[in-house]
């Protein structure tokens, strides 16, 4: 029979490549996100939409060409965006995000970030060492089999 504590040793070793949980047979991977183009045009709009007075943005309101509802969100795991608080009981979230301070660093004053998060169940485990900046950001495509293939 395995411990907890043994299960949770093996799926630190396993979950850099992805396993299942020998506790809940749930499937368990590591995932490194890297900074990419689409985030970063994503930061670019809505610093742009700060900008121009307006505090919080509706993700709706994007240009369909940035895909805010996918990459865009993952710029949370680097604390670059902030969603706002649901006050309507009736959606699932407000669909309304700003930019944190570290974001408008980032977008407007040549600030870097870590180029990669590295996420397990939508929380942050750790950064990359190497930097980057937006300009660089925009430069990377994003690779689904480098997402696949992360960690």
């Amino acid at each position: 029979m395995t411990t907890l504590e043994e299960a949770r040793a093996q799926l630190r070793t396993l979950a850099t490549d992805g396993t299942r949980c020998p506790c809940c047979e749930q499937h368990v991977k590591i995932w490194k996100r890297k900074m990419n183009r689409m985030v970063a045009a994503s930061l670019l709009w809505l610093g742009k939409q700060h900008a121009a007075g307006r505090t919080w943005v509706r993700v709706a309101d994007a240009p369909r060409k940035l895909d805010m509802r996918g990459e865009f969100t993952k710029a949370r795991y680097w604390g670059l965006i902030v969603r706002a608080p649901n006050d309507h009981g009736q959606k699932r979230t407000s669909g309304l995000w700003r930019l944190t301070d570290g974001g408008h660093e980032f977008v407007f004053r040549g600030g870097t970030n870590p180029d990669a998060v590295f996420v397990f169940n939508n929380k942050v485990l750790r950064f990359s060492e190497k930097s980057i900046t937006i300009d660089e950001a925009l430069g990377v495509d994003f690779s689904y089999a480098d997402l696949v293939r992360s960690a």
